[in-house]
């Protein structure tokens, strides 16, 4: 009895590993596997396979957009527009999403929309027909029964989602449909597949969309997803990581880090799908090796290449004695319009590796020549770094917060001055916090937020390399009495004044409305900021394209986005910049001038900000109707202008200044 329940046992798990490998070299291949997945909503696709075995047993390969998608019925209906192989049999393909796995289901269906491209590789033997569709960035697979005399009418159901076909392509539905048309024109060879991809998880909503709090004029309306408590958060920055106009969020927590795709006001996270969901204390963007694509530098001494849709980690950096994890920032050290790599090693001092232009080999080394490394100034341990223009001399200096913190000046020849007794350091010695920086009073150059363990400090930037503490008439600034981990600067109520949202760690979240004149008042409590605690990292960036600044915070146990619901001025218009320029960007400056040629307002492109983050490098203007002037002053030296005028109750304007437009 004993030997026939193991003989079944044995069988079973025999015909189990028969189901969860559907794809096989040998046998009945394609069409036969796939009746035995479709049996077993948990018959994924286990073993790799590269595109060309898909293209090998597929006998239709066909192209086109998902028509319609209806919610309630569950179902969609696919338009195929070109067959790439076979006949094109099906030019209406009726989707039955209601019979797949109901987590399954679910996930497919707030991932689709109409208009979404679709490709789908189906093999047809006899009636049966077994297909893998990608659509949404994302593999499924579907059954159906053909009907020569009434394929309007066939319906092919989802089986399930195909959780690990993201190793044989992890990426955009339109670029693996261009690729698909290179491999079967033998233009290009079939990649092979990437055995580092994770499973998707359909436990988790493929899309986090906001839920309205009850009230409007504020900031109730917001996306919270869970993190799990978490020792180490950090830094957020922002970057549009694949190209379509939106800014992402990338968040650095210590256990995972996380990649918010943006997708119209909700998001999709895919860190570890991309490649990049490895825990970090820091993460900045820039576009390093000019192909248009922003790519990731990593306080652990990593540099992510950005793929399109994927990061690959790259060997441009020289390896260090020894790695200790602190800092990351981009700054373009020599004005040649690359962005250069900058990294706090912790005792071993500030590494700084120039970036020689793409295709020039690998980043050099120059921490010693520079007047930094193991033997310059911060050599003892310091954490974050914050990049800005501090005496206005068109070149990225450095704030690290080693000891009582250090500022270094960029003399533009490779080599860094440090100032002393200039009036900008930490709130206390050792209370090792990012700064926050922005024109506070609007006279042209950066003043800084100074996070504190009993409040923060606000420090007037005097133009003559002073810095003046201006705490006690900056109103409720002043009152903060509880621990403050860092601050983030943005314009929320679009009156030309920056706003500060502060990051406590005891006390409640804040929002200190910039009156124009040097005071503060906590608006947290009336637009539904209050609860955010304990945080440790902000960020502002208009995330849903309606003309204001949305948040971003990085709390202990999760992460929210809290969407800009505030009358905005009706005076004012909110102009949109852009920089679409291969070189030059990180550490350029934007500024406006109206018809008197005075200066309204500006701002930098930062390469690193506050605790371990980035602001965001779409920049955002509130202007009055008027003629205005904008110069876009480039890291390389060149200078961009356009003439802008603005007229009342406008949408959002976009400018953008691309390489033609800079000389």
């Amino acid at each position: 009895m004993r030997n026939l329940k193991s003989s079944i046992e044995k069988a079973e798990r025999m015909r189990a590993r028969a189901c969860s490998s559907p794809w096989r070299r040998s046998g009945a291949a394609l069409a036969a596997a796939l009746v035995l997945a479709a049996s077993s909503a948990s018959a994924f696709i286990e073993r790799m396979y590269s595109l060309q075995e898909v293209l090998n047993e597929s006998t239709h390969v066909v192209v086109g957009r998902l028509d319609t998608v209806d919610e309630k019925a569950r179902t969609a209906v696919l338009a195929g527009e070109r067959a790439l192989k076979g006949p094109l049999d099906y030019p209406k393909i009726n989707l039955n999403i209601a019979l797949g796995p109901g987590p399954h289901a679910n996930y497919m269906l707030e991932l689709i929309e109409p208009g979404k491209p679709a490709i789908i590789f189906y093999k047809q033997q006899d009636k049966r027909m077994d297909a893998l569709l990608h659509t949404a960035d994302c593999w499924f697979q579907f059954v159906g029964n053909d009907d020569p005399k009434a394929r309007e009418k066939v319906w092919w159901r989802l089986t399930h989602v195909e959780i690990r076909m993201g190793r044989t392509y992890n990426g955009a539905t339109g670029d693996l449909i261009k690729l698909t048309e290179d491999v079967l024109s033998k233009r290009v060879a079939p990649p092979a597949p990437d055995p580092k991809v994770p499973p998707v998880n359909v436990n988790r909503p493929p899309l986090l969309a906001a839920k309205a709090g009850g009230q409007t004029n504020g900031f109730f309306r917001q996306i919270q997803l869970a993190a799990g408590a978490d020792r180490g958060v950090r830094g957020v920055s922002f970057a549009d990581v694949n190209g379509d106009g939106l800014p992402d969020v990338h968040l650095c927590r210590q256990t995972a880090s996380l990649l918010l795709l943006n997708q119209g006001g909700k998001f999709r996270e895919l860190a570890g799908e991309w490649g990049i969901g490895a825990g970090r204390r820091a993460g900045v963007w820039a576009d390093y090796d000019g192909d248009g694509k922003p790519d990731l530098l990593s306080a652990d001494f990593k540099l992510f290449r950005n793929q399109g849709a994927s990061f690959k980690a790259s060997d441009g950096l020289p390896a260090a004695a020894r790695e200790t994890a602190h800092g990351a920032a981009w700054l373009d050290v020599n004005g040649d319009g690359w962005p250069d790599a900058l990294l706090a090693n912790g005792e071993d001092g500030l590494r700084l590796y120039q970036n020689p232009g793409p295709g020039q080999g690998r980043f050099a080394d120059i921490s010693e020549p520079s007047g930094l490394g193991p033997k310059g100034p911060g050599a003892t341990a310091g954490d974050y770094l914050a990049v800005f223009d501090a005496n206005g001399d068109g070149r990225a200096d450095f704030f690290y917060n080693s000891g009582e913190g250090l500022l270094a000046l960029n003399h533009g020849d490779g080599k860094f001055r440090i100032l002393r007794d200039t009036g900008l350091q930490l709130a206390a010695p050792g209370y090792k916090r990012g700064l926050a920086v922005a024109d506070v009073d609007g006279d042209g150059d950066p003043d800084v937020f100074v996070p504190g363990p009993e409040g923060g400090r606000l420090l007037r930037n005097d133009n003559n390399g002073r810095f003046t503490d201006i705490t006690a008439r900056a109103g409720d600034l002043a009152s903060l009495k509880g621990p403050c981990f860092a601050g983030a600067w943005g314009d929320v109520n679009g009156d030309g004044a920056p706003d500060l949202f502060v990051c406590q760690t005891a006390g409640p979240g804040c929002l200190l409305l910039n009156n124009g004149h040097g005071a503060f008042s906590d608006i947290a409590a009336q637009v539904g900021l209050e609860a955010l605690t304990p945080s440790f990292a902000a960020g502002f960036a208009d995330l849903d394209q309606d003309g204001d600044l949305d948040l971003v915070v990085n709390l202990k146990d999760k992460i929210v986005v809290a969407f800009n619901d505030l009358p905005r001025r009706a005076d004012r218009q909110p102009v949109a910049v852009d920089l679409k320029v291969r070189q030059g960007a990180i550490g350029a400056a934007v500024r406006v001038l109206d018809e008197g040629r005075r200066l309204v307002a500006w701002r930098e492109i930062n390469g690193a900000a506050s605790c371990g983050g980035q602001e965001s490098g779409a920049l955002l203007f509130h202007l009055p109707s008027g003629a205005y002037r904008l110069y876009a002053a480039l890291s390389d030296g060149r200078l961009g202008r356009k003439e802008l005028l603005i007229g009342t109750n406008l949408p959002l304007i976009k400018v953008t200044f691309a390489d033609a437009d800079c000389q």
